[in-house]
């Protein structure tokens, strides 16, 4: 891995390579002319990457392809090679990022399985009569269901039955919003319908908080655009597991198999996250073992955390403009 240069001595202009680092010809210019590897420093200005954004879905091709196959079997790979410049076959961790966000937006805005929604429910609905003590029949939970099959009423039957019997007194549900919500079922759909479009997008907290964790604890070692191209590097990874737990999700439901919404998020969601964290640090910041494992976990801990605060925000916002 390349060390850190001195920020206060490092030259005015970087000189250029003697051989390409991508192939080692020595024919090179601003590009190799052996394997088109791009000479320009990676470190370049935030305006130079922003630029690459209006050519981005216009060349999907085999290096995509390519890209796509390394980021999901060698986790770290790519954004090692991308700041090695050699990376001339492949496209950037941003190029990359960029085409899997949008076709991971389009994906979830067809599948019959939801990422996350909320969901208002009596007690016995949510965890099964057998687990209500007596005298706690009238208990209600809102919470989000996740993986779970669309709704097209956010609220239960069995709330809205005892709603209509009076068993359940509007002035006492909390948060006040919902109450307003629960008597318009179709305003409270399309509540939901926005709310669980943003929860999607949740998986992105992992950007700054493998950005703020390990920019801290590397930050003799590497530059902070090092840690913004492996954070993108997982992000993209990460939608790509929430993409295939989802699939085999939504297989399952149309062959007629429903799963209680704790089975994918905990037997396959967080196991290959997680999995997939500690393969990215290791190889990208030269890890070993539990150190790696440790450092993973981490950052796991802080991406959860970053996606709590996220939630609750949105929960106040939508009882803010519901």
């Amino acid at each position: 891995m390349m060390e850190k240069l001195d920020r206060d001595h490092a030259p005015a202009t970087a000189q250029a390579p003697a051989e390409c680092p991508n192939c080692g010809s020595a024919r090179i210019a601003s590009f190799c002319a052996d394997c088109g590897q791009d000479q320009e420093s990676p470190r370049k200005k935030w305006r130079a990457h922003i630029e690459e954004i209006v050519s981005t879905y216009t060349e999907l091709d085999s290096a995509t392809l390519k890209t796509l196959g390394l980021t999901v079997a060698q986790p770290g790979k790519l954004s090692e090679l991308t700041l090695q410049n050699r990376s001339g076959d492949l496209v950037s961790p941003l190029k990359l990022f960029l085409i899997v966000i949008v076709l991971y937006s389009i994906f979830f805005a067809f599948s019959p399985i939801k990422y996350g929604q909320l969901y208002l429910a009596m007690d016995r609905e949510w965890y099964g009569a057998d687990m209500i003590a007596p005298g706690e029949e009238l208990l209600w939970t809102y919470d989000v269901q996740v993986y779970a099959p669309a709704v097209q009423d956010p609220v239960s039957p069995g709330f809205r039955k005892a709603l209509s019997e009076g068993s359940i007194n509007l002035e006492t549900i909390e948060p006040g919003w919902i109450a307003g919500l629960v008597q318009a079922p179709e305003r409270m759909a399309r509540v939901n319908d926005r709310f669980a479009t943003f929860l999607i997008y949740l998986p992105l907290a992992v950007i700054p908080a493998l950005m703020i964790l390990n920019g801290f604890l590397f930050r003799r070692r590497y530059w902070l655009f090092d840690h913004f191209f492996l954070a993108l590097e997982t992000a993209t990874g990460m939608i790509l597991i929430v993409m295939f737990t989802a699939s085999v999700t939504a297989l399952l439901y149309i062959a007629g198999i429903t799963l209680d919404e704790a089975t994918p998020l905990f037997l396959i969601e967080m196991p290959l996250i997680l999995i997939y964290l500690v393969r990215s640090v290791r190889r990208f910041y030269r890890l070993r073992g539990w150190t790696a494992f440790g450092n993973a976990l981490a950052v796991y801990v802080l991406f959860l955390t970053f996606q709590q605060i996220l939630f609750y925000q949105t929960i106040a916002l939508m009882g803010r403009y519901a």
